[in-house]
């Protein structure tokens, strides 16, 4: 996130769990968890309230339609598999996760390609939009970055099987 990380949004939450794992970091962080679904924001109040962390709050919002103010982080696992991928995913991801937190359009590129092209509007000069990507959409998210000139691509993260899994890019100015 950075040294100076602060102010975190994480957009599309979900169940709250990475805006809850950076809060639970320490109360230098104010973290505030975003998602359309209703259903997910209860389950995130209600793990935040079993966790008793005050410096995470959850609010309804279609990505930045809500949102206010300015992040020195912006974090987000958004719906990236394609409408053609959605059918062939394993049983127990396909029959339990649901459909709107996994469906990112025809490309799986729909949510990615909103986030990059406003993300500018709400960082701090030098703050960090960290995204998690699937596996082969590392030269596609770092083309989309290209195409904002107030964002630079930083890094590419690996995940455990040694995946590319998550997208680092910081803006500029």
């Amino acid at each position: 996130l950075g040294e100076g990380a602060k102010a975190v949004l994480d957009l599309c939450t979900g169940s709250g769990a990475v805006a809850l794992a950076i809060g639970s970091e320490g109360s230098r962080f104010t973290v505030l968890g975003t998602d359309i679904c209703d259903h997910a924001l209860a389950v995130a109040q209600e793990n935040q309230k079993a966790l008793a962390l005050s410096n995470v709050s959850f609010m309804r919002s279609d990505l930045f339609d809500s949102v206010q103010g300015s992040y020195d982080a912006i974090v987000t696992n958004p719906p990236y598999i394609s409408k053609d991928a959605l059918n062939s995913l394993m049983p127990d991801v396909r029959k339990y996760e649901p459909r709107l937190a996994l469906d990112g359009g025809h490309t799986g590129l729909d949510f990615y390609e909103r986030i990059v092209s406003t993300a500018h509007l709400f960082l701090n000069t030098g703050g960090s939009l960290m995204m998690e990507i699937g596996h082969d959409q590392t030269a596609d998210l770092q083309q989309i970055i290209r195409r904002n000139p107030l964002l630079e691509m930083k890094d590419c993260y690996r995940d455990l099987a040694g995946c590319d899994r998550v997208i680092h890019a910081i803006k500029v100015s």
